[in-house]
């Protein structure tokens, strides 16, 4: 794994964490109310661009 790739998947990661306490917040109050759908959807598009992405990739 070059530093590319490390890069690359701690971003990932860290995306994908900073949604926790969102998640906590919202099982534990039953409260969806603070979750914007514009938000949600542009965070899924990302993820499933991304999944495209390592397809491209011209190793």
């Amino acid at each position: 794994m070059d530093a590319t790739d490390a890069i690359g998947y701690a971003a990932a990661a860290l995306t994908t964490c900073s949604f926790v306490p969102q998640a906590v917040h919202t099982f534990r109050t039953r409260d969806v109310s603070g979750i914007s759908l514009a938000l949600a959807c542009a965070i899924l598009g990302m993820k499933l661009l991304y999944r495209g992405v390592p397809a491209m990739d011209s190793r």
